[in-house]
This record gives structure tokens, C-alpha cells and sequence, in this order.
């Protein structure tokens, strides 16, 4: 065993160096091509081609600015040049400073594989031609500030080892970073992207900034993963917003954002507190499947369509019933959470109601039968026991039913005396009927309430009426002091 462990190490450490060898030699057979020949080619209006090079020098397109034709002034302070010629530079490096300032490109940009050592600054460029970045490697520094990309901007598979500045872009047309990697921070912050953006299977692994970011397209994060805080404050989604199937690492926060179109969160997996406080969802919004391991906040936030919550698991959720009640779309696990989460932290109102709209669609659910029958009597009694109001309406229901039940039956015995009866010979035959509806309901009242009943007392078989009547009120005031507790 210790001869084979020998061998295998001594075969590997060769591959090793073999393989170091060869990506020397690679590196050091590269063809070199000076930057000031790329300066010279362009300035000449000629168009720029390369394949495997290697660029030395810096690459200061801002040289280009030298003679008058070359130059419009804008203002006092920026000078725009203007580059005429293709430019495709593809599976190269490029090893000094690239300076592209204020250039406006008015042809394709092609960096596709290319790898740039040193830093890489366009800031107030502005693309009239297809720019792609395709599978290229910035590994300094990377400066893509206030940039305008008026054709297709392609970053699929591009790969920033540095910070990724993109603050204030403007993406005209379809903007593609798929499976792009970002080792640190990404800053997005104000951009506006007016048709598609793509970020599927992109891995941010520093601080991702999208605040007050405009997507006017359809809006791709499907598959991406956020090792690093994930701001989306007061963003705006205007198509399909698809989020599903991402991994938030730490932190996300949509606080403020609005949803106009469909927003779909399934199957995503939220590791740290997910912020959709004052968040505004136009459109169907879909959280299917979700894992929220810390805090998800809805509070404030608003539904105008459907919310799908399926099979979603939570450990805390801060929102207002009101806020969801009448836009989540019944699952009963989701309820039965809901109901609890409200109950552990104090929102017993919110508990009651959310327990009451349960109910009420499992009632619908069910077969007509006796437990759907229950469940109806339920209902309209006491309200499930979370409706105090309900069973004050039932109480005072049986009151005047049984009193109309009395008063009818001439169900009440009044008291005589020797001197005179109870009823003065004075009273007309409506005035009598008057006090004898006051006394039946007056003594239902009594029964009802369990109380003495002085001189009313019921007649003959009326007795078992007001015994029934008063098991009601039994159970009556006994459904009421529940629900009070509940």
C-alpha cells in the first residue's frame, strides 16, 4: 500500500509540473502585440482582429482624442471620442491598464475570452454596436459606471474577480449575464435595464447593490445563488420578475420594490431575513416551495392578485392578516402555520381571522353530510369560536324567539290579587296585547339569562318551553366566554 501511495504521488507531482510547463509555454509562445499598434489601427479607422495575443502596454483609447477631428465636446469638463472601427480582440490578455472613458463606440466591441490583468475603466462609454464580453476575466479592477449598451451587451460566463462597478448603466436591448460569476461586490445600483435582462445560474459571491433598479423586461435570476448581502430596495419590475430555484445566502432585501407583473419565488431557499416590507405585488406572486430559515417580512406589503404559498416553510413571518387575506390562495398547511406564527407572537386578532377564513374553506371543501353540518351550525352560532358577535346575535335571536313563542301561546301566567287583577278593565284590547308581548319577551329574557322570575312564571306545558330555553342560554353564554378566551 505504501509503494502505491509513492507511485500515485510521485505520477501526480510529474502531471503537475508537465501541466505548469505547458501553461508557461502557452503564455510564453503568445504572440505580442504592442497596445499603441491597436491606438494606431483604430485611429486610422481600420478594423482590429486578434485571436490568442497578448497585449502589451497600456490600451488608452483616450489617446485617441489628440487631433481635432477626433473630438466632439459635449461640455466643459467631458470630451467624447468617437471609435469608428470594429474592435475584436477575442482568447487574449490583455496585460496593461484598459482606459475606454467617454468613448462611443459606434461598432461591435468583441472581448469574448479575453482576460484582463490589469484594471479595465468604460465609464461613460456608450456602445452603438453589440459588445461582448463573453467568458472574459477582469481580475483587477472594473469600472463600468454610467454606460450606455444601446445593442445586445453580452457577460455570459464572464467571470469578475474584482469589485463589478455597473451603477447607473443603461441596457437598451437584451442584457445576458448568465452563469456569470462575481468573486466580490456588484453594484447595479440605479441602472435600468428596457428590455431583458439575464442573471440565471449567476453566483454572487460578495454584496450584490440592485436598489432603485428599473427592469423594464423580463427579469431572469432563475437558478442564481447570493452568498453576500442582496439589496433590491425600491426596485422596479415591470414584466416577469423569476426568482426561483435561487439560494439567498445571507440577507435579501426587496423593501419597497414593485412587482407589476408576475413574480415567481419558488423552490428558493432564504438563509438569511427575506425584506418584502412595503413591497407592492401587482400580478400573481408565487412563493411555492420556499425555506425561509430566518424572518421573511411582508409587513405593509400589498396584494392585488393571487399569492401562492404551497408547500412554503417558515419559522417566523411578519405581516398583517389584512394584508394577505384576501389574495393567498388556500392551502391548509400554510394556514395552520399562519395561524400558529400569529398566535406564538402575540397577533391574536390576526390568529382569530386567519383561523376563521380556515375554516370557512374547509367547510366548502367538505361533502354534505353531519360534519358539514356541524361545521355550518358552527358558523353561524358562533362563528367558529372567533366571532364573539356571532353568538351575542344568536343569544338575543333565541330571546325573541322564544318570547314570540310565549307572547303567541299566551305561554305566560301573571300574578292575581284579591283587590284587583293585574290588568286594569280601563285598558283597551290593543294596550293589553302590548303588555302581554312585554311580559313574554321579558320572561324569556329571565329564562334565557338563568335568573328568578319574580311574579311571570310560564303556564302549564310552556314550563318545558322555558326549560329548553334555558339550556340554550347555558350553552349560549358558555360559546361566548370562549370565544372571548380564543
Amino acid at each position: 500500500m505504501k509503494r502505491l501511495a509513492l507511485v500515485s504521488t510521485i505520477v501526480f507531482l510529474i502531471t503537475a509540473v508537465a501541466y505548469g510547463d505547458a501553461v508557461i509555454s502557452e503564455i510564453e509562445n503568445q504572440k505580442k502585440i504592442p497596445a499603441g499598434d491597436i491606438i494606431g489601427a483604430i485611429k486610422n479607422n481600420n478594423s482590429v482582429e486578434y485571436d490568442s495575443v497578448a497585449i502589451i502596454g497600456d490600451l488608452d483609447l483616450f489617446q485617441l482624442g489628440t487631433s481635432d477631428a477626433d473630438v466632439f465636446t459635449s461640455d466643459s469638463t467631458h470630451d467624447i471620442i468617437y471609435v469608428n472601427s470594429p474592435i475584436k480582440i477575442t482568447n487574449s490578455e490583455i496585460r496593461g491598464p484598459f482606459r475606454a472613458e467617454n468613448i462611443n463606440f459606434n461598432e461591435s466591441l468583441d472581448f469574448s475570452g479575453t482576460k484582463f490583468l490589469d484594471d479595465a475603466n468604460f465609464t461613460l462609454a456608450k456602445f452603438d454596436g453589440d459588445a461582448n464580453f463573453h467568458a472574459a476575466q477582469f481580475l483587477k479592477g472594473f469600472e463600468f459606471g454610467l454606460v450606455e449598451f444601446n445593442k445586445n451587451s453580452q457577460f455570459e460566463d464572464a467571470k469578475f474577480i474584482c469589485n463589478a462597478n455597473f451603477m447607473m448603466a443603461k441596457f437598451s436591448c437584451d442584457a445576458n449575464f448568465h452563469n456569470a460569476t462575481f468573486d466580490k461586490d456588484a453594484r447595479f445600483y440605479l441602472s435600468n435595464f428596457y428590455n431583458n435582462s439575464i442573471f440565471s445560474d449567476t453566483l454572487f459571491f460578495g454584496d450584490t447593490n440592485f436598489d432603485e433598479v428599473s427592469f423594464n423586461g423580463d427579469a431572469y435570476f432563475l437558478g442564481s445563488t447570493f452568498n453576500g448581502k442582496a439589496n433590491f430596495r425600491n426596485s422596479i419590475f415591470v414584466e416577469k420578475a423569476i426568482f426561483s430555484n435561487v439560494y439567498f445566502n445571507t440577507d435579501v432585501i426587496f423593501e419597497g420594490s414593485r412587482f407589476l407583473g408576475m413574480s415567481d419565488f419558488s423552490e428558493d431557499r432564504f438563509n438569511g431575513i427575506a425584506d418584502f416590507s412595503n413591497t407592492q405585488f401587482v400580478a400573481n406572486s408565487y412563493f411555492r416551495g420556499d425555506r425561509f430559515n430566518e424572518d421573511v417580512i411582508f409587513w405593509n406589503a400589498s396584494f392585488e392578485e393571487n399569492l401562492f404559498m404551497n408547500g412554503t416553510k417558515f419559522d417566523r413571518i411578519i405581516v398583517q392578516w389584512s394584508d394577505i387575506e384576501d389574495n393567498l390562495c388556500f392551502a391548509p398547511s400554510i394556514y395552520l402555520v399562519l395561524i400558529k406564527n400569529f398566535k406564538d407572537f402575540g397577533q391574536y386578532e390576526d390568529s382569530a381571522n386567519c383561523y376563521y377564513q380556515y375554516r370557512r374553506f374547509e367547510q366548502k371543501r367538505k361533502q354534505f353530510g353531519w360534519s358539514k353540518l356541524k361545521d355550518v351550525l358552527s358558523w353561524i352560532f358562533w362563528g367558529y369560536g372567533v366571532r364573539p358577535t356571532r353568538t351575542v346575535f344568536t343569544g338575543t335571536l333565541l330571546v325573541f324567539f322564544f318570547g314570540c313563542v310565549f307572547w303567541l301561546g299566551d305561554g305566560v301566567q301573571k300574578p292575581t290579587y284579591p283587590y284587583k287583577t293585574v290588568y286594569d278593565p280601563k285598558y283597551d284590547k290593543w294596550k293589553k296585547r302590548l303588555k302581554d308581548a312585554r311580559d313574554a319577551f321579558y320572561l324569556s329574557l329571565l329564562v334565557f339569562t338563568f335568573q328568578a322570575r319574580g311574579d311571570l312564571r310560564p303556564r302549564r306545558s310552556y314550563r318545558y318551553v322555558a326549560v329548553l330555553e334555558g339550556i340554550l342560554g347555558i350553552l349560549v353564554f358558555a360559546m361566548l366566554i370562549a370565544t372571548l378566551n380564543m
